[in-house]
């Protein structure tokens, strides 16, 4: 966001290196030293964002139709059971089953637990949703409601690897700017 991200006193200098390389270049990588239970590689849509704005589109014609899509998905501030819930609804009504992949950034969840049951952590629902939808889910993207974030270009294709210590996902054939001539250290602060 111009005004959360980029006009607090002490801007991120990852948001902004993040921000400038994807709206500056053809294509763009984003590794993730993050431990995965799912392993592989594929490619497809990339497309999704905040889980609750998602849910509450379903049923409308303003849904996305995406088939064989990488699914983003974040959000904060939701219970456990929350998160489940609206994941679960995206299950059932089909769209979880037609994805290659979910893609999970963060959730602002922190150590919440539960309100009802304090073992039920996110942790848990990521495992129930890898159980139930038999596609991988990665975790450990830096995106969402935190200071540290990356851009990611949501609607375009994207390839992904996942090993065991790291997620790597790259980007391209999305819109971006020429920076023929272009200074891109010049733009960014000099200390985070």
């Amino acid at each position: 966001m111009v005004y959360g991200d980029f006009g607090c006193r002490q801007p991120s200098h990852y948001t902004q290196e993040h921000f400038i390389g994807v709206t500056t270049q053809a294509s763009w990588t984003l590794s993730c030293n993050s431990q995965q239970v799912d392993e592989g590689q594929g490619e497809g849509l990339f497309w999704g964002g905040n889980l609750s704005v998602l849910c509450s589109l379903l049923g409308s014609p303003y849904f996305p139709d995406i088939k064989g899509g990488l699914l983003f998905l974040e959000d904060v501030g939701e219970q456990p059971y929350r998160i489940e819930r609206m994941l679960q609804q995206l299950y059932l009504s089909g769209v979880l089953g037609q994805q290659k992949a979910i893609f999970m950034g963060d959730f602002g969840t922190g150590n919440m637990t539960d309100a009802y049951d304090s073992n039920y952590t996110l942790a848990t629902v990521i495992a129930e949703i890898r159980q139930i939808c038999k596609i991988p889910v990665f975790t450990g993207i830096p995106f969402g409601h935190t200071h540290h974030k990356t851009t990611l270009p949501l609607g375009f294709p994207a390839s992904y690897q996942a090993a065991p210590d790291q997620l790597t996902l790259t980007f391209s054939d999305y819109p971006h700017h020429c920076t023929q001539g272009l200074n891109l250290s010049a733009l960014l602060t000099p200390n985070d």
